[in-house]
């Protein structure tokens, strides 16, 4: 019997080394190793075992079925001082719950997970959950907490000689200054990030690094290095596949795509990503997607479908509170409707998207909607307010360090002078 408990213990671990990554080899070894471990006896071990299955299924974009062993996981060691397993499970609930935009329950476990690192005096499972914190933060628009959050885990990393946690942090902190329009603190950051991931072979973290630096690239109008970007990012996601880093590296090329007009190939992009979100449970994986998919449907010309996007897009980021997203995704609405020459409704998305964006001080993203919000005014007849718009937008393009979009204004100030 003894021996048959080892067995089990042993395919646990050889699993877990699988499912930590998402390969999918790793599932019989922890189906073999549960159904070799008695959970009356072997608490611990099963419930470590029900972990790294969750993983699995998470990694698969099952999240549900993973929240399931996670939680089943939990009630195996209520008893148990293994304060470690404990924390682990927390922070994949954290992730879990963030993939499929339950924000308040992610905060929950993220907290749990630092609470409990601070009971054991672990700074590493607290800098663990402000992690999480902060991205939760950051896909929400909340940038004043992200950076607390961020800057949390990156001093804690440095304190305790964690790389892996200084990188993430890093990772956190060029997403936040993106936001904020910060674009060569982004770019500094960012670059910072992605030698320190490249020296310890984190290849998920490259994979979101890539792919911020590759928005933050085209703002700036450094469009080769975002190209590189962008496709090694795809590369890798696609090789690691995980659902969220394919849809993620897909959404920043996409951005690039449509920023050269490439329409056809744009949504060629998109809409590999849209085959791959449809088949799971990530919601975070279509909303990056479609933060974009509706300019390239717009672009070859589909207009209608854009407009259905949108919608429905619109209302999973009011919904999540995704204030950032909320912003982008009216802007696009705004789009839409002034090319259907519904007026009024794209006035009235533009207006929204202004006062969203404008009270969580997403910089680069309000210009963008002050620059499109011109383009209405002047197309309407209403030149002095279109001029104005142009000028803010102008303003705050050069505020940014935004090249290629003050390219853009200073285009349309050209030809409508």
């Amino acid at each position: 019997m003894k021996h048959g408990e080892e067995k089990a213990k042993i395919k646990m671990k050889i699993g877990e080394s699988y499912a930590s990554v998402g390969d999918a080899r790793g599932l019989d070894f922890l189906q073999s190793a549960k159904e070799g471990l008695n959970p009356g006896i072997h608490s611990e071990e099963y419930a470590e075992t029900l972990t790294w299955i969750g993983r699995y299924h998470h990694y698969q974009a099952q999240h549900r079925q993973a929240i399931n062993s996670y939680e089943s996981a939990l009630e195996l060691l209520a008893s148990s001082d293994k304060y470690k397993i404990k924390c682990q499970i927390f922070s994949f609930l954290a992730g879990a719950y963030q993939h499929i935009l339950e924000f308040k329950r992610s905060d929950y476990w993220a907290n749990e997970c630092l609470i409990l690192g601070e009971k054991n005096n672990d700074p590493s499972w607290i800098a663990v959950g402000n992690e999480f914190l902060a991205e939760n933060a950051v896909t929400k628009g909340r940038w004043n907490d992200g950076l607390e959050y961020s800057n949390n885990d990156r001093e804690i990393g440095k304190k305790i000689g964690a790389q892996d946690r200084v990188a993430w942090g890093k990772f956190t902190q060029a997403e936040i200054l993106y936001g904020l329009g910060q674009l060569n603190e982004a770019l500094s950051v960012g670059q910072s990030a992605l030698n320190l991931v490249e020296q310890i072979g984190e290849n998920r973290l490259a994979i979101l690094i890539r792919s911020n630096l590759s928005m933050v690239q085209v703002a700036m109008d450094l469009m080769e290095e975002a190209e590189e970007n962008a496709r090694i990012a795809v590369s890798q996601a696609d090789e690691l596949d995980q659902d969220f880093m394919q849809c993620w590296s897909r959404y920043a090329y996409a951005s690039l795509l449509v920023n050269q007009k490439e329409w056809d190939k744009a949504l060629q992009v998109c809409e590999e990503g849209r085959l791959i979100y449809e088949d799971g449970e990530n919601l975070a994986a279509r909303v990056y997607i479609n933060n974009i998919l509706p300019l390239a449907l717009l672009g070859t010309g589909r207009v209608a479908e854009a407009r259905s996007v949108v919608d429905e897009h619109l209302e999973i980021v009011r919904e999540s509170e995704m204030d950032h997203s909320h912003g982008i995704a009216l802007r696009m609405k705004g789009q839409i409707t002034s090319l259907t020459k519904d007026y009024k409704d794209s006035h009235l998305a533009y207006n929204t998207s202004i006062k969203i964006l404008d009270s969580i001080g997403s910089r680069l993203e309000l210009g963008r909607t002050y620059y499109h919000r011109g383009i209405l005014l002047d197309h309407i007849g209403k030149r002095e307010d279109a001029d104005m718009d142009i000028q803010i937008a102008l303003n705050i393009f050069k505020e940014c360090g935004a090249i290629y979009d003050l390219k853009l204004v200073q285009e349309l100030s050209a030809s409508t002078s």
